[in-house]
């Protein structure tokens, strides 16, 4: 087989296909904007660790940080800031590359206005519905 600077045509092939695997394995790495009515919206970078789960890294709104999951198209943030601890839930679409989904506050100040409050099992908690997410860069 001839070479191209070295490598054979199968090497070449070989290379990108390594370099594209960790992409199609899991696709959620990279920068994601989330949005809603209630709230507004910021971007979240997610990179990968070891063990399949990813940091996470808010910018703009709360400017929290947590780790995500990706598992059966369904992407789940738990987060944490300084006086914000909650997670998110997102269905992702089936080319996994935008979703909708909530976000639900666990400890949140006693005047924090976003969201409307629910109970769930005895405690009190803070819902916003209809959150998306879609992706914005690799």
């Amino acid at each position: 087989m001839k070479s191209l600077f070295g490598l054979s045509l199968f090497g070449v092939l070989g290379i990108l296909a390594l370099a594209t695997r960790g992409e199609a394995a899991n696709p959620l790495g990279g920068t994601w904007r989330q949005s809603s009515a209630d709230n507004g919206e910021s971007d979240w970078k997610f990179r990968e660790n070891e063990d399949g789960t990813f940091d996470a890294e808010e910018s703009g709104l709360g400017n929290t940080r947590g780790t995500a999951t990706l598992r059966d198209d369904i992407l789940t943030i738990h987060f944490e800031a300084a006086d914000l601890r909650g997670y998110f839930v997102f269905h992702l679409n089936e080319d996994r590359d935008r979703g909708r989904g909530k976000i639900i506050f666990i400890h949140y100040p006693p005047d924090f206005p976003v969201g409307r409050e629910i109970e769930r099992d005895g405690r009190k908690l803070r819902e916003v519905n209809d959150v998306l997410i879609k992706r914005v860069g690799r």
